[in-house]
């Protein structure tokens, strides 16, 4: 049986004998248009989904590059990290050891806040030698920061800042020149618990008080006579710029305000400008 076919007709008008055209197609041919109609339309449509599922996929390459530079600077950072821990477990084993107690195993990842007493100030204070304790630590110069509080100590002549100005233990000591830029510390910070008092080391008047970005609720005294000390992080201020306060005085009560990652306070001497090491004032 012979096969149908489909003649398409084309009519121009005002050409005389070339007005009539015929164009002849397979019978097959409109199912085949359809055909290739329908394929080209799934084709365009995975081609779309998949264009837009690797463009999603570029959009996150950018950010996971980021992050894995600052992985990358993060490991970097990790030995100096470890020497300035070591140098904080070695005072504290020393401490320890000074003061009869048992010595921390910082190996033992199980330790914690209730597996051992911590080694705070309140402990040195409230026993009978105190002083004594003190002037021991302070005869061994490779053993810094060290200190009582500043209501335990005789006053300076020279009204130079002295003591500790809160009740606490050194958690971060003076380090200005570390290799790292992270790890410098233009001061100390003195571990306590928050609302605890806050005293001027030594007599002088408020230069400041008030918030400060980095160390929150944040008071500096000059002391007249080319220093001035600075006490960061206090939950309350006591004080107000202008204020004249003397040695000894309760000038704000200490938190966990600024950049802070638990109640302490930031503790900083300058001399004529430049940061002192506050371990040399803190013996009584």
């Amino acid at each position: 049986m012979k096969r149908s076919r489909i003649t398409l007709m084309i009519m121009r008008e005002g050409q005389e004998g070339h007005g009539v055209r015929s164009l002849t197609f397979p019978w097959y041919a409109p199912r085949l248009a359809l055909i290739l109609g329908a394929l080209m339309l799934i084709l365009l449509t995975f081609g779309g989904f998949w264009l837009v599922y690797f463009w999603q996929r570029a959009s996150e390459v950018t950010p996971l590059r980021a992050e894995n530079v600052e992985l990358h600077q993060a490991i970097a950072k990790l030995p100096a990290l470890e020497a300035e821990m070591e140098r904080h477990r070695e005072f504290t084993r020393r401490v320890a050891k000074l003061i009869g107690m048992d010595v921390p195993n910082f190996e033992d990842s199980t330790i914690g806040p209730t597996a051992s007493a911590p080694l705070s100030m309140s402990t040195v204070l409230g026993s009978a030698d105190s002083i004594g304790l003190a002037a021991e630590l302070a005869s061994d110069s490779s053993l810094s920061p060290h200190g009582i509080l500043v209501t335990r100590c005789k006053a300076d002549p020279n009204n130079q800042p002295r003591g500790m100005p809160v009740l606490g233990r050194v958690s971060q000591i003076y380090s200005p020149n570390a290799a790292n830029p992270v790890l410098r510390h233009f001061g100390i910070d003195l571990a306590a618990q928050e609302g605890l008092p806050v005293y001027a080391t030594a007599s002088g008047t408020i230069e400041s008080s008030g918030e400060d970005k980095v160390f929150g609720q944040l008071i500096v005294i000059d002391h007249g006579n080319g220093f001035k000390t600075s006490y960061g992080h206090n939950s309350k201020l006591l004080k107000k710029t202008g204020d004249r306060v003397q040695r000894a005085d309760i000038i704000a009560l200490s938190g966990n305000t600024g950049i802070s990652t638990a109640p302490h306070v930031h503790y900083e001497i300058q001399h004529n400008g430049t940061t002192v090491d506050p371990a040399a004032f803190l013996g009584p």
